[in-house]
């Protein structure tokens, strides 16, 4: 897939997710939400060095990552999801943010 479907499966599941289960919202808030699973989306493709989230800001993050595994190597399994969501809770614990944000990831 390319990012593009990546976020665009991404805020459909969320969506679909939120008007099944309407008091999610109260819980975390749909943006919230929304913002956090459509970076969490493209997340995995850091491997890659052409990919979306690539060429922001994590460019040397990728580089260090793309050197250590194939494209669809760790970072699309379930170690590397486990991985990002802890490096995710982390920061949001280091910003006194609520950790339970972190769930949409």
């Amino acid at each position: 897939m390319r990012g593009s479907t990546h976020i665009l499966f991404s805020f459909f599941v969320i969506t679909l997710v939120y008007e099944l289960i309407p008091t999610l919202g109260s819980f975390i808030p749909f943006a919230y939400a929304l913002s956090i699973s459509l970076f969490g989306s493209i997340t995995p493709d850091i491997d890659h060095p052409s990919s979306y989230v690539s060429r922001g800001n994590l460019k040397s993050f990728s580089v260090v990552i793309s050197t250590s595994t194939p494209h669809r190597g760790w970072t699309h399994s379930i170690f590397g999801a486990v991985l990002f969501t802890v490096v995710l809770i982390l920061f949001l614990w280091y910003l006194k943010i609520k950790v339970t944000y972190a769930l949409p990831f």
